[in-house]
C-alpha cells in the first residue's frame, strides 16, 4: 500500500492525473494486481457507455454529459446507499442488487467516467461546518462556457439542478476531500490512528488549514502529538513553503512543551520560535501579516526570558494597520496576566 500511496501523491500533483487510478487507490487497493483488476473492469464499463449511441453523438460536453448521466441511471435506477469508496461503488454498479453509492462516492465515480470520455468535469463542495468528523455533501459540475451546471448524482432528475451551491474544485481537490471523507469515516468508527494515516496522505497532497488543525486534534486524542510533529516535519520537507503546517508543527511543539521536563522543553520551544519565525516571513513574502504567528510568538519569547525581542516584536506589530489594534489588545492583556501572576508569587 505504501508504494500505491507514493503513486496516489505523486499522480495528484501532475497533469499525468487519472481520477479512476487515485480514486481506487484512495479506496484502500492493496497492490498493483488488485488495482489491475479494478482498472480493466472500469476500462470495460467506460467503453460500453462510450459506445452507446447517443453518448456517442454528443457534440457539445454538457451533451455527452447528460447521456452519461442518463446511461447510468437508466442501467440502474436505484442508485443511493451509503457506500462511498470507487471500489464497492464499482462492485455495486457493475451487481445485481439495488444502491450504488453515496453523495461523494456517485460523483467519484460519475466524474472518472467523464474524464476517461474527454469530458471536463470537476466537483462542487457543499459549505463545510468547521466541525469534524463531518462530511460535505457533493455535486458534479461542468462549466458550458455561459455559466456551472451543477449535478446532483443521487437523484434521477438531479442533472442541471438548481439548488445546489458550494466550493468549486477541481479533480484532484476532489480525491482529497474523498481521503478527508475516508477519515471521517473510521474515527467515527473510533479507528483513530486508519483515520490520522489517511489525514496525512490527503495533507501531502495539497495542506489546507482547517484540515491540517485537525490531524493535530486526531494525535491529541490518541495521547500521541509526537505523530503529529512527524507527519507536519514529513509534508514540511515536501512543501516547505506552506503556512499552515508550518504554523500546526510550532503548535504542536508549543503544546508538546507542556507536557516535558525543563530541558526537553526548552529545546521544543526554540524549535517553536524558529518555526513562528519563518511563518511571519511566508506572509511577508506574499504581502500578508500574520496575527496568529505574531501573538505566538511574542508570547514565546516572553516565556523564553527574551524580553528584548518580545518588545521589538510588539513595536513592529502594533504599527501595521490590519493587525495592530488586536495585537495590542492581546499583549496587554498578556501584561495584565503577567502582573496577576507576580503579585501571587
Amino acid at each position: 500500500m505504501l508504494s500505491l500511496e507514493k503513486e496516489l501523491i505523486s499522480m495528484c500533483k501532475t497533469e499525468n492525473f487519472d481520477l479512476a487510478t487515485s480514486g481506487f487507490i484512495a479506496s484502500g487497493i492493496k497492490d498493483g494486481s488488485e488495482l489491475d483488476s479494478y482498472l480493466n473492469r472500469f476500462g470495460r464499463l467506460v467503453s460500453d457507455i462510450g459506445s452507446d449511441e447517443r453518448v456517442g453523438d454528443a457534440t457539445r460536453g454538457v451533451n455527452k454529459a447528460k447521456a452519461v448521466f442518463d446511461w447510468l441511471w437508466n442501467s440502474k435506477p436505484k442508485r443511493y446507499n451509503s457506500t462511498s469508496k470507487l471500489t464497492e461503488v464499482l462492485n455495486n454498479q457493475l451487481s445485481k442488487g439495488d444502491g450504488v453509492g453515496c453523495c461523494i462516492g456517485l460523483t467519484l465515480f460519475y466524474n472518472s467516467i467523464c474524464q476517461r470520455l474527454n469530458i471536463d468535469m470537476g466537483a462542487v463542495l457543499t459549505t463545510i461546518l468547521e466541525s469534524r468528523p463531518v462530511s460535505p455533501h457533493m455535486y458534479s459540475a461542468i462549466n458550458t462556457g455561459r455559466g456551472i451546471v451543477l449535478i446532483e448524482n443521487t437523484l434521477k432528475d438531479g442533472f442541471d439542478i438548481k439548488k445546489g451551491k458550494g466550493k468549486i474544485i477541481d479533480n484532484q481537490k476532489l480525491i482529497q476531500w474523498f481521503l478527508y471523507d475516508q477519515s471521517n469515516d473510521c474515527e467515527k468508527a473510533g479507528e483513530c490512528r486508519k483515520a490520522f494515516s489517511l489525514e496525512e496522505v490527503a495533507l501531502r497532497i495539497s495542506p489546507e488549514p482547517f484540515n491540517a488543525h485537525h490531524l493535530r486534534m486526531l494525535a491529541e486524542d490518541m495521547g500521541n502529538l509526537d505523530m503529529a510533529v512527524t507527519s507536519y516535519e514529513k509534508i514540511l520537507k515536501e512543501q516547505p513553503d506552506s503556512y499552515c503546517i508550518t504554523m500546526e508543527l510550532a503548535q504542536s511543539l508549543e503544546k508538546k512543551a507542556e507536557l516535558l521536563e525543563k530541558g526537553g522543553k526548552r529545546i521544543d520551544l526554540m524549535r517553536a520560535i524558529a518555526l513562528y519565525e519563518r511563518a511571519i516571513k511566508l506572509k511577508e513574502k506574499i504581502g500578508e501579516d500574520s496575527l496568529g504567528a505574531q501573538c505566538n510568538l511574542e508570547g514565546l519569547y516572553r516565556e523564553t526570558g527574551n524580553y528584548t525581542a518580545a518588545s521589538a516584536l510588539s513595536q513592529r506589530a502594533i504599527k501595521k494597520p490590519k493587525i495592530g489594534y488586536c495585537f495590542r489588545l492581546i499583549t496587554d492583556c498578556l501584561d495584565e496576566l503577567e502582573q496577576e501572576l507576580g503579585k501571587e508569587g
